[in-house]
């Protein structure tokens, strides 16, 4: 019996739920594991930003002379040692990802056919082993590398802000301040979202995986996003579109994203003539005029209202070194070049 065109819509919209609940919490798990190890190796650094601060307050300090305290070089050296010691977690918990994104994925692609009708024993199913070997990003040359240069990539930034902040005659207390804040947050944002990118892309590798392995039940799947006021404008454009089993679902960073199976033609879903799923470009238009502007921000809903660029333009493919091709909204300097 074909899948109704309103049961293939429902599926669509649970997509998400099925995709993320099991990442979730293995997602927060690692992000405390990391936490850990990030507080335990940059203590060290902590303790010289507190002198750091100190010197930065002496009376006739100015932001050049910072630069050139023999202080800054240890407190340069000492992050990046604590930071090249972290990647050992790093790349632990980034195989941990993996092995879990692998099982994810094979679960929500089982779970995906079984709903739109196909039974557990119609499909193949590989083991999460065998999917885990498939997903090629934790041993790439371009991974092992992010992990060699995480050390030095961090510590080098801060003396760099130190001297664009002389350059523009910021003090520097203010920069101490940066430094501080720098330290307290960025390196530990990166490396969690290292982690969760490679979850899910993995997560996406193992669906796509299981989804070729049965191109005799499936035929293609749509992209399937988390609509809501968060949701960026590419993943937006993106969702409800069809794509064939040659496709990845190449979202950005951060991106949750999942590829609905379709198992059946249009017609056989019960689509008449020029009608379709409804699409993210859909949803947005139903939208009041003040939320889509929150969602695109005033400059580009104005160049947007104004006709000068339209919502399928906002999508954008980039290279990224560790995934490859990868999607995400252009800014709109891009979808509307000044000159």
């Amino acid at each position: 019996m074909p899948l109704s065109a309103d049961r293939f819509r429902r599926l669509i919209s649970a997509g998400q739920d099925q995709f993320l609940r099991r990442l979730a919490a293995t997602d927060r798990q690692s992000a405390e594991r990391l936490r850990i190890a990030y507080e335990r190796n940059v203590s060290a650094t902590r303790r010289l930003l507190t002198d750091l601060r100190r010197e930065a307050a002496k009376t006739g300090m100015g932001t050049a002379d910072l630069a050139r305290l023999p202080l800054l070089q240890t407190l340069r050296d000492t992050f990046r040692d604590g930071l090249n010691r972290m990647t050992i977690t790093l790349d632990r918990e980034a195989r941990r990802a993996t092995a879990n994104g692998a099982g994810a994925g094979r679960e929500y692609a089982g779970a995906s056919l079984r709903a739109v009708g196909v039974t557990a024993n119609g499909f193949a199913q590989p083991s999460v082993e065998t999917l885990r070997a498939m997903i090629p990003y934790v041993d790439s040359k371009a991974f092992q590398d992010y992990l060699a240069r995480f050390g030095k990539n961090n510590a080098d930034y801060l003396g760099n802000l130190i001297l664009v902040n002389a350059s523009r005659g910021i003090s520097p207390l203010q920069t101490a301040s940066q430094i501080s804040r720098y330290v307290d947050n960025y390196p530990l944002h990166q490396a969690r979202a290292t982690v969760r990118t490679l979850q899910l892309w993995s997560a996406r590798a193992g669906t796509m995986a299981i989804y070729r392995a049965n191109s005799d039940i499936v035929t293609g799947w749509i992209w399937s996003a988390d609509l809501g006021p968060n949701t960026c404008m590419s993943c937006v454009a993106m969702h409800g579109t069809f794509h064939g089993l040659d496709e990845i679902l190449n979202d950005h960073w951060n991106g949750r994203c999942a590829p609905v199976p379709v198992t059946s033609t249009r017609a056989d879903l019960g689509f008449s003539s020029g009608q379709e799923v409804m699409t993210g470009i859909d949803w947005f238009m139903g939208l009041s005029d003040e939320q889509q502007r929150d969602m695109m921000g005033p400059g580009m809903h104005d160049a947007w209202s104004a006709k000068l660029f339209g919502l399928t333009d906002i999508p954008k493919v980039t290279y990224d070194p560790i995934y490859g091709a990868m999607r995400g909204a252009s800014p709109l300097k891009e979808l509307v070049p000044s000159g």
